[in-house]
């Protein structure tokens, strides 16, 4: 079923804050945030069948951020190992090994 898969996507499950938009889009008030009492049949009974497209954008669009934040900690834990080493130059410093940089 196509809510299924566009609700159960990484970025849904990791970050539930995307939750938040898929509720105010789909105009659904009785659900505030994601818990164990969020059921499947509370958001059929909530309509959230009739909002597809919208889903399907927010879905989308929850990925392609999750996927930029997945990249950006990558880099970041790759940043931590990086050693610049500086030496002085003419009453400033510069770095060593640019190429590398």
């Amino acid at each position: 079923m196509w809510v299924i898969e566009f609700l159960t996507t990484d970025a849904m499950i990791k970050k539930p804050i995307y939750w938040r938009e898929v509720f105010n889009q789909c105009n659904i008030k009785t659900i505030e945030t994601v818990s164990d009492e969020m059921t499947f049949r509370k958001l059929i009974e909530n309509k959230i069948l009739d909002y597809r497209s919208t889903i399907e954008e927010l879905s989308r669009k929850a990925e392609k951020q999750w996927g930029m934040e997945k990249k950006l900690m990558e880099i970041i834990e790759k940043l931590k190992e990086l050693k610049l080493d500086i030496f002085p130059y003419k009453g400033t410093y510069i770095l060593k090994g640019m190429d590398e940089v």
